[in-house]
């Protein structure tokens, strides 16, 4: 049996992500420090019960999508979201450990990567920013990222108040982004915009 002594929290399972039992996760950890745990643990009924991660991938800087072993559909997903999420105790004691030395050999490397990890973002982040098309048809603003399916959609609002969804794709229809006034350019395909009426 698993005591609380023995656990962590690092976060929470917020909700159900598609369809195949994926669930979005906040936490301060990432994919990779996810990847390095035994197990998450959930509280359930007064229990703490291990579940093994099956996989899991960034969302954004602070979630991730979680794939737990016999968790396969959006039900069951449901059915343990919300929750605090645990690690084991010893499990974080190991990843701090990791960190101290790996930022005390990164101190001796050169700097540029680290600031291009910091200038790194994520789709979610660009949720409020205004934006535009480079051949002037769209102006608005981000009010929304849906990420329900695999293919997220910017929900855009534009200065007629309509609600706009422009799928994020793989960046490509992003031509310039202004982290100094929160703008984004974009390169819309021809039709896009007619789809949305």
């Amino acid at each position: 049996m698993i005591l609380r002594t023995e656990l962590k929290e690092i976060g929470r399972l917020q909700k159900p992500h598609g369809i195949n039992g994926e669930i979005t996760a906040s936490s301060p950890l990432d994919s990779g420090e996810f990847s390095a745990l035994r197990c998450i643990v959930l509280e359930i009924d007064g229990i703490f019960v291990p579940f093994f991660i099956r996989a899991v991938r960034p969302k954004s800087s602070q979630t991730v999508l979680l794939t737990i072993d016999g968790v396969a559909s959006e039900v069951e997903a449901a059915s343990l979201c919300p929750a605090t999420l645990f690690a084991l105790r010893d499990d974080i004691s190991r990843l701090e450990a990791e960190h101290s030395s790996a930022n005390s050999h990164a101190a001796e490397c050169d700097e540029d990567s680290a600031e291009v990890e910091e200038e790194g973002f994520y789709a979610e982040d660009l949720v409020g920013y205004t934006v535009e098309s480079d051949d002037g048809l769209l102006h608005g603003e981000i009010i929304e990222l849906d990420d329900s399916t695999d293919n997220y959609l910017f929900i855009v609002r534009d200065r007629q108040g309509r609600r706009l969804m422009l799928p994020v794709a793989d960046g490509s229809m992003i031509e310039e982004i202004d982290q100094e006034r929160h703008h984004l350019l974009l390169s819309l395909p021809q039709g896009l915009l007619d789809i949305n009426n």
